[in-house]
């Protein structure tokens, strides 16, 4: 029997700015760049979108979501990351009807404040992908991460329970500095 051991250590290393006063992204310690961008530029490789969709888990998973190819997920998964990207900038900037209270629902039924943890949905024919955040205050979030989820329970998927760890990091992060506002974080920036 093999065991698969994970040990996530995380620490974070700064606050970066997506769009001021809206949106927040945690930079972790050796990562080359923020959560948000990190993501969405995984969500534009077509190398590591490949080698995601191949992998014999995935690709078992695609047939719940009816794709039977790789390549279509990877065509799907590209186009709806750059609308999704879209619908958080324009709801943030407040362009169309939409705001970023509509896009991030609770991770959970039990989530509670302070700082409930949050996810964005890709839009209905690509539900896989997640953006998960913490919520600071009314229509203001920090991101911690994402991923394409194919899974029921994000304890099922290595990478998913990988974004639990980072969005616990940082509510902790965020309680001990005692961040509630858009104040707070400014004064952190």
């Amino acid at each position: 029997m093999i065991f698969n051991l994970f040990c996530f250590m995380f620490a974070v290393r700064k606050i970066v700015t997506i769009v001021p006063k809206k949106i927040y992204s945690i930079q972790f310690e050796g990562e080359s760049s923020d959560s948000f961008h990190l993501l969405f530029d995984r969500w534009n490789d077509i190398s590591w979108l490949y080698m995601f969709f191949n992998d014999q888990r995935h690709h078992e998973l695609l047939k719940n979501y009816f794709y039977t190819s790789s390549i279509d997920a990877i065509k799907y998964t590209i186009e709806l990351a750059g609308e999704m990207e879209k619908r958080i900038y324009n709801a943030a900037k407040g362009i169309g009807n939409e705001k970023l209270s509509d896009l991030f629902k609770p991770l959970s039924k039990k989530e509670r404040t302070p700082y409930p943890r949050m996810k964005i949905y890709g839009p209905d024919y690509a539900r896989w992908l997640r953006v998960y955040g913490i919520k600071i205050d009314e229509d203001l979030y920090i991101i911690t991460g994402g991923g394409i989820k194919l899974t029921k329970k994000m304890q099922q998927s290595p990478f998913l329970e990988e974004q639990l760890e980072r969005l616990k990091v940082v509510k902790e992060y965020l309680k001990s500095n005692g961040i509630t506002s858009f104040d707070d974080i400014e004064w952190i920036l």
